[in-house]
């Protein structure tokens, strides 16, 4: 019995040196690449913007005929002036350029808060009325006209929340929408009296001419905030890891401005008449976005494959 274990020892000796030779000429076990972790892409940036705004109707209303708007107590003419018309109107476009500070929440939320600077727009209406020919004594039915020109400028307050869709080709839709407060001045307003009748008696003979014509008026300049709100929608393109440009469509509204009470010169009967403008633009910007550090992918970590276990 004791022969054979010496036999057994004997021969996993000489067993030996040739498994390590074996084992020497295996290949080493290969790496295993794991999946990189989450990269939290978080964080704030700073934007900015430039555009130009067409404006919309801006559904001038005027004392004359909106009673609600009328600046003196109990003045029944501003709601009664006979056969009120407006002949023509126009508002002119304006330029913006904003500056807002955000942040990115994750891969397709993100918030910002924004001050804007519009340009002054210009405003011009002509308003036509009736003028009864007794009341300076004559006869028949004629029309007075009102040339009234002023600027209005903005300055837009909004906290904006946007969507990102996804990304294709470099390029990342969004929708947004923005919430706020816009401060209107209203400045220059003036009101020329043109076109004045002329009043004839009932033998056509000339009683008074140029009725209205002359007059002028002024108004100081005015300012209040009302509630501003937007809607946008969009396109970012990354140019660099913190670099981001931004084009978009806004429908901006910024509510209503209101002018001071018109003073009269070289007219009598001043009714104090004073002005209300609904402003809303349809903007087109160009703008871009710099986080304050860059975003940097969690490198993959390798770890080694376990070991091969043969069975024989």
């Amino acid at each position: 019995m004791g022969a054979c274990k010496a036999l057994i020892l004997a021969g996993a000796a000489l067993m030996a040196p040739a498994a390590a030779a074996l084992a020497a000429d295996l290949p080493p076990p290969p790496m295993v690449e794991m999946p990189p972790e989450p990269v939290d892409i978080g964080g704030w940036y700073l934007r900015g913007d430039v555009g130009v705004g067409y404006a919309m109707d801006a559904d001038i209303r005027s004392s004359f005929y909106d009673a609600s708007l009328a600046p003196l107590s109990g003045a029944a003419l501003a709601s009664t002036v006979p056969s009120f018309a407006r002949n023509s109107e126009s508002i002119g476009d304006s330029a913006m350029v904003d500056l807002g500070i955000g942040y990115q929440y994750n891969s397709w939320l993100r918030f910002d808060a924004t001050g804007e600077y519009r340009t002054a727009q210009q405003i011009s209406t002509l308003e036509s009325y009736g003028i009864n020919g007794s009341d300076f004594g004559g006869v028949g039915s004629y029309r007075g006209y009102d040339q009234y020109h002023s600027s209005v400028q903005s300055s837009v307050f909004l906290f904006n929340a946007y969507v990102d869709l996804g990304t294709w080709y470099g390029l990342t839709p969004f929708i947004g929408a923005g919430v706020g407060a816009a401060y209107n001045r209203v400045t220059s307003l003036y009101d020329v009296g043109v076109g004045g009748p002329t009043i004839y008696d009932a033998n056509g003979g000339y009683v008074a001419g140029g009725i209205g014509n002359g007059g002028y008026g002024y108004a100081k300049p005015s300012g209040k905030f009302d509630l501003a709100y937007a809607g946008m929608v969009g396109v970012d393109y990354a140019i660099s890891p913190n670099v981001v440009l931004e084009a978009s469509y806004r429908y901006l509204n910024m509510g209503d401005a209101k002018s001071n009470a018109i003073n009269c010169v070289n007219s009598t009967g001043c009714v104090a008449e004073k002005h209300s403008y609904s402003l809303a633009s349809n903007d087109f910007r160009l703008g871009f976005r710099w986080l304050f550090s860059d975003i940097t992918p969690v490198a993959a970590v390798a770890y080694p494959a376990p070991p091969i276990v043969r069975k024989y």
